[in-house]
């Protein structure tokens, strides 16, 4: 099976360390899965829209102890409120 390519991190920079939120969810005594969500704010001159990432791990307990069985990450652009209220007073009727 082929590995997808690292998503590359240059968001990182300029705009402050991300707004983490973790969440774990127990399915049995064998199976979790693990949720991360990472919002990344923008440099100040990109104020319309910021860097969401989030990342699910699936847990499966073995004999040799946790093993993570599933991984996905994914990293979108988020238009933040405020960019969205000034674009609809920029068109009106949308």
């Amino acid at each position: 099976m082929k590995r997808s390519e690292p998503i590359p991190r240059p968001f990182r920079g300029g705009g402050g360390p991300p707004e983490i939120n973790d969440t774990f969810h127990v399915l049995s005594d064998n199976v979790a899965y693990f949720v991360r969500t990472s919002d990344f704010p923008p440099p100040d001159d990109e104020a319309k829209a910021f860097k969401k990432e989030v990342v699910t791990k699936v847990w499966l307990k073995t004999n040799d102890g946790w093993k993570v069985v599933h991984f996905h990450s994914s990293v979108h652009s988020v238009e933040n409120e405020y960019a969205k209220l000034s674009r609809k007073a920029e068109r009106p009727g949308i």
